[in-house]
Order: C-alpha cells, then sequence, then structure tokens
C-alpha cells in the first residue's frame, strides 16, 4: 500500500529539536476599511502569524465579511461604544497560531462580567466599562513550545492608549487611568503564571532618542505617562549598539536558526530585581542605541520623508520571555498606508492552534454565521430606466379578455388607427355610453395595455412637472394621443387609467417682453457716411463668461505668493488651527516637508503673514479722501445747513404733492377682468 503524503509534526522536545518561528506585528492603521479587499494580501506580504491593528475606526454596524471574516485566519475586534467611527482595535490569527481564548478590554467585564486577575478595587465598575467603552484593547491566550521544549501560555494584549490632548485636561486623566488599568492587567497575568507581550500604539515617546524634538530634557522626563512607563519596563541588558551579526554577547546562547536566544534569568511569575519592571521594550533590547527610529510621522507636514516623528509603537514582553525566546525587533519604514510603520518582533517559539474558536472570534457573530439575516441582502436596486420595460413586462403577462371598445369600434387594428392618427379619447366614437376617466393614467388595451397605462401615467406626471418650450410641445403631443391603444391579436384588458388633458397653448417667457425698437435702415440710394479713422489699439481677447472667470475678474485672485528665503521656492499658504487670537489667519511658510534643522531638504524659517485682500471697491488711500463728515461735525452742524443736505427736511416732506387718502380712494382702478386684459409691462418700462 503506497503511503500518503506526510503531514506535519510538532517537534518533539529534546536536545535536537529545531524551533519554530512566532512571528508577532503591531500597526496603526489609521482606518481599516481603506484597505478593503487588500487585507488579506498585506497579511500574507508580512508573514506574521498574529497580527494586531489598532486605530481601526470599524463599529460593529459597518463591520463586513470582507475585513471580519478570511480564510486561513481568525479576527478578534473590539469597537468603541461611544463614538462611531473612533479607535477601535483588531487581532488576526493565522490558523497556525488560532487562540484558546480572547477577551475584549482590561477589565474583564465586557467579555467575564467579573473582574479579572489583578483588578484592584481602585476604581468602580462603572469607570472600568468607561475605560473598555472605546474598544482599545483585545486579550488573545496562545499556547506556544519555547525552544527547551517547555509549553507555556502567551497572553498577547493588543492595546491602543489614548492620546493626551494638552488642552483637555479631563482626556490626560483618562489616559492615566487607561495606564493604571493596563499595568494591573499586565501584573493580574504575570501572577497566574503567563508569558505576557503588549504591543500597539501606546502614545508615549519613552526616552528623548524617541522623539525627534524633545525639547527641555528635565520637562520631557517629567511628563506623568513617561513616568508610569518608567516603572513598567527594565533597562536594555544589552550593550550600546548593535551587535554584529553572528557574534555571542556575554550571557547569550548560540545562534538557533539564524537568531540568536538568551538564557533564562526569571520565571514569569518571579518578582523583578530593585529598579526593574516586570516588562523588557523588545526594539530597545535589540537596537539599544539606535537613533533616527521612529514609527509615527505628521502626514500634514510631509515629515516622514524627512524622518522627522517619534517612537511610540511598542512591542513589549516580559522579561523570561524576551531573556528565552526573543530574537529580533525591527521597524517596517517601508510599509506605507497610514501615519504610522508597523513593527515586528521574532519568537523562537512554536505556537500550537487551539481546536476550538473562542466565542469572540467574528465568525460566531450572528451576522456572518446566517443566523441573522440583514436587510441588505433582500433588497435589489432597481433601475430607474428599466421600470417601464418590467411594467410592460408585468402587463403583457395580464390576462387578456375581449370587449367592446369605447371608441365605438370592435378590433385593435382600428383602435390604432386612431392613435396614430392623433384622436383623444373625448373624440372617440359612440359606444355603450360607458367613459372611463379618472385622474392620471390612460386607457390600454392589448398586451401593453396594463404596463403601458402606468408607463405613460408616470411620463405625464413628469411632464407636469416640466417648464419651458419643451414641456408644452411634449403635453400637446400626449394629449393628441390620447386614444385607444392598438391590441396585439385582440381587445386588451386596459388596466391603465385616462386623464383629460386639455391643449394649453405654448408659452414662452418672451412673451411677456416687448422687444426694443431697431431704428430703419437708411434708403438704398443714400450712401453712409465715412467714419474718420481711429489710431486705436486691437482690443483685449474679452474674459471668460463661466462663473469661474466671472468671479475672477470681480474679485482679481489671490496674489503670487512669496519665495522662501532658505530655497527660493514659491512658498504655501497655510491657515492656523490652533485656538487664539491668530485662529483662522492665513500665512506663508516654506513649502519643503519638516524636517531637522540643517537637513537640506527640510523646511527652513521663512515665515510671512498674508495680507486679507481688499474687496473690489475704492482704494483705502481714495476712500479715506472722501469728504465723509465726522460724527463731531454733524453734531455741530447748524439746522440751516443739516437743511442743505440732499435729503428734504420734515417740513418739506410734508409738503410735497402727495395725493391724501380721499383722493387715493376714488383713483380708477380697473376692475380684475379688466386687468386681466392690460397689456404686460414691457422690458422698457
Amino acid at each position: 500500500m503506497k503511503p500518503g503524503p506526510r503531514l506535519p509534526l510538532l517537534p518533539a522536545p529534546g536536545a535536537g529539536a529545531r524551533p519554530g518561528r512566532l512571528r508577532l506585528l503591531t500597526w496603526n492603521v489609521n482606518g481599516l476599511r481603506a484597505l478593503g479587499s487588500r487585507l488579506r494580501p498585506r497579511l500574507e506580504t508580512m508573514r506574521a502569524e498574529i497580527s494586531c491593528f489598532q486605530e481601526t475606526r470599524v463599529s460593529r454596524e459597518v463591520l463586513t465579511e470582507e475585513l471580519a471574516v478570511l480564510e486561513g485566519f481568525t479576527s478578534y475586534f473590539s469597537h468603541s461604544r461611544t463614538r462611531p467611527g473612533y479607535s477601535g482595535v483588531a487581532t488576526y490569527c493565522r490558523d497556525e497560531a488560532r487562540p484558546f481564548w480572547a477577551e475584549e478590554g482590561l477589565s474583564g467585564l465586557l467579555t467575564l462580567g467579573v473582574r479579572a486577575a489583578g483588578i484592584g478595587e481602585e476604581m468602580t465598575d462603572r469607570e472600568l466599562r468607561e475605560l473598555d467603552s472605546e474598544g482599545r484593547a483585545v486579550i488573545t491566550k496562545h499556547r506556544v513550545r519555547l525552544c527547551e521544549g517547555e509549553t507555556v501560555t502567551l497572553a498577547v494584549v493588543n492595546v491602543y492608549v489614548p492620546r493626551a490632548d494638552p488642552d483637555c485636561p479631563a482626556r490626560q486623566q483618562f489616559k492615566l487611568r487607561f495606564l493604571r488599568l493596563l499595568e494591573a492587567r499586565v501584573n493580574g497575568l504575570l501572577q497566574e503564571g503567563e508569558h505576557v507581550i503588549v504591543l500597539g500604539d501606546l502614545n508615549i515617546a519613552h526616552r528623548p532618542i524617541d522623539h525627534c524634538d524633545p525639547g527641555d530634557l528635565e520637562q520631557f522626563a517629567m511628563d506623568p505617562s513617561r513616568q508610569w512607563l518608567d516603572r513598567l519596563l527594565s533597562p536594555p541588558s544589552g550593550g550600546p549598539g548593535q551587535k554584529e551579526e553572528g557574534t555571542a554577547g556575554p550571557g547569550e546562547g548560540p545562534l538557533v536558526d539564524g537568531y540568536r536566544s538568551c538564557p533564562p534569568s526569571c520565571g514569569p511569575g518571579e518578582a523583578a530585581g530593585p529598579g526593574e519592571g516586570p516588562l523588557v521594550d523588545g526594539y530597545r533590547l535589540c537596537q539599544p542605541a539606535r537613533r533616527d527610529a521612529y514609527t509615527c510621522w505628521c502626514v500634514s507636514t510631509g515629515a516622514r520623508a524627512t524622518n522627522y516623528g517619534a517612537r511610540i509603537d511598542y512591542l513589549l514582553v516580559s522579561r523570561a520571555l524576551a531573556q528565552r525566546s526573543l530574537t529580533r525587533c525591527s521597524l517596517l519604514p517601508g510599509v506605507t498606508g497610514s501615519d504610522h510603520c508597523p513593527v515586528m518582533g521574532w519568537f523562537t517559539a512554536l505556537s500550537l492552534p487551539s481546536t476550538l474558536i473562542p466565542p469572540l472570534c467574528t465568525k460566531n457573530m450572528p451576522e456572518f454565521t446566517g443566523v441573522q439575516q440583514k436587510l441588505a441582502p433582500f433588497l435589489v436596486r432597481i433601475d430607474r430606466r428599466l421600470g417601464g420595460e418590467a411594467e410592460r413586462e408585468g402587463g403583457e403577462r395580464g390576462t387578456e379578455r375581449g370587449g367592446e371598445e369605447e371608441g365605438g369600434e370592435r378590433g385593435g387594428e382600428e383602435g390604432g388607427e386612431a392613435q396614430r392618427e392623433g384622436e383623444g379619447g373625448e373624440s372617440g366614437g359612440e359606444g355603450n355610453g360607458r367613459e372611463r376617466v379618472t385622474e392620471k393614467g390612460e386607457e390600454g388595451n392589448g398586451r401593453e395595455g396594463g404596463g403601458g397605462g402606468k408607463k405613460r401615467g408616470r411620463e405625464e406626471g413628469e411632464e407636469e412637472m416640466m417648464v419651458g418650450e419643451e414641456g408644452d410641445r411634449k403635453r400637446l403631443e400626449r394629449g393628441g394621443e390620447k386614444g385607444v391603444g392598438r391590441g396585439r391579436g385582440g381587445v386588451g384588458k386596459g388596466r391603465g387609467r385616462k386623464s383629460k388633458v386639455h391643449p394649453a397653448p405654448a408659452i414662452n417667457l418672451l412673451s411677456f417682453f416687448k422687444p426694443i425698437a431697431v431704428a430703419p435702415a437708411p434708403p438704398p440710394n443714400v450712401p453712409p457716411s465715412p467714419a474718420p479713422p481711429l489710431d486705436l489699439p486691437p482690443s483685449p481677447a474679452p474674459p471668460s463668461r463661466g462663473p469661474a472667470g466671472f468671479w475672477k475678474v470681480l474679485l482679481g485672485g489671490l496674489p503670487p505668493p512669496p519665495l522662501c528665503t532658505g530655497h527660493g521656492e514659491p512658498s504655501t499658504l497655510r491657515t492656523v488651527r490652533k485656538s487664539g487670537p491668530n485662529r483662522g489667519r492665513g500665512f506663508y511658510s516654506c513649502p519643503l516637508p519638516q524636517g531637522p534643522p540643517g537637513h537640506p531638504s527640510a523646511r527652513c524659517a521663512f515665515f510671512r503673514w498674508a495680507e486679507r485682500t481688499p474687496l473690489p471697491h475704492a482704494p483705502p488711500t481714495e476712500r479715506a479722501t472722501l469728504p465723509h463728515a465726522t460724527p463731531t461735525e454733524r453734531a455741530t452742524l447748524p439746522h440751516t445747513e443739516r437743511a442743505t443736505l440732499p435729503h428734504a427736511p420734515p417740513t418739506e416732506r410734508a409738503a410735497l404733492p402727495h395725493a391724501p387718502p380721499t383722493e387715493r380712494a376714488t383713483l380708477p382702478h380697473a376692475p380684475p377682468k379688466e386687468r386681466a386684459t392690460l397689456p404686460h409691462a414691457t422690458l422698457e418700462t
């Protein structure tokens, strides 16, 4: 019997076992829906077993199957419950690294209903739910086998720490409370004997080396968020600078699968020494002195081109796991699509997938399992242009039955001839004395009776809304076409309804105006007098008649921008957005991206306020010389001088020849009938 294909087996523990490779990635995607169908190819390209995304901005209502259910992956989302399209995190795990447990939030109240281990009584349940309501954390637990063959539990905390707005003290307090909750949950996981990896956007630049412009170092270190991170992290144990490839440092083990592993120093539940936190910065452990290593840049200033940013995305690893399994941690600035770049860590460990899917997985959501159907699949988009054809088909399926036509003649042929000759329903012959007349619609017979009547009624309604000569012409044509339709082999049911359309004269707006009289042409025998030659320059081309050309001529447009002093390039007009007296005011600055001082491709220090363009009235100099009287002069004018102003005084205004009320009452007003026959006002009057 021919043996079947060999299945991949887990390496047996022992000295000769070749450890696997576990890769974890974190990336602030700044909107997950922008990826759409490109999400799966992006996950395949980055080749991470566990991918953690922050700032997904996807609420439960707009989560699509394209983002939630991917073949070969399981996904776990946390949505904002306070603001739609705000914050949010998502964790994608390959089937080879499927977790056995997934949890939303940090407190445990959203998934477990009770407080998780390590969460004390410092905050109430309401405060804990408020911290978890913005969708900023997802915890997944995995079974992994380390290089020594030991199977441990790995807790991956995907977190998105809120940003502290300097102008909003309430958000600063919210961030500090969120950080305390994160620290309590990490300590609780470590006390349960689990290894912990915290990765995500922490919105904290830890050291001055992690920021492009730290400013005052003392004030930089006094930030409460940085002080919290100092307590959570242990200083890197490696020496300064990056190690050379293939060399071993003090206390390090040999190269394994191209990467180096470190011997363990303490277990996951053991306490750290004085001045040492429970976690280690994975990137600084591998690159302790690397400068200009940033993960976030300002998009509005184009600072990514000059690498002028900050490192606020981290991969924090428990000390025991970092020393035993972490082999590499790198930034991926070449991956674009967001204002952040991904951070990836490599571990010498093998994930043991779970056979069961956690309840938090998106595959268990009712809208993706077929249990709860959405309304969208039951609705079909109808093209209005095809509506008439559908109705005609419905009319053709109607029951045909014979009868006497209302025009007085039998047979569809004669009715069709009457329709072609423009005979209306009112001009039909004498029949059985019964006439069906309704508000809208028209008579129909033949196979097109049912649908054609509805269609013509709708077309008449649309024609009633039309104005101008085109609408009048169509209404007149429709009035002449009222009649009995032609049947195809017999007389149809005729469910359509008929409307009486009275022909109205064509009304045009020009009929209300009288054309200007043109002077008669001179007799042909009188030669015109020759005009004296004028030596005039050729007239310029007329400006554009469009709206843009009109406003450009009226307002004149913006003046050309000045040139920056550092590079001689046309400056860029920007607007002040910060609150203050200059908010909304325009200014000119260098068009190059922001960068460090002295960088040849960085923005120079050019700055100039934009002058407000005056309206096209009299210039300021002429307006200043206009003979307007000042308030003091107006107050000192005598009564006689004020009478000479071009306004009539009260006495003169009273003597104006206005008709008294009695005379005004006897004015010969034309009666309504005569007013209807009065000629319209001409354009000249």
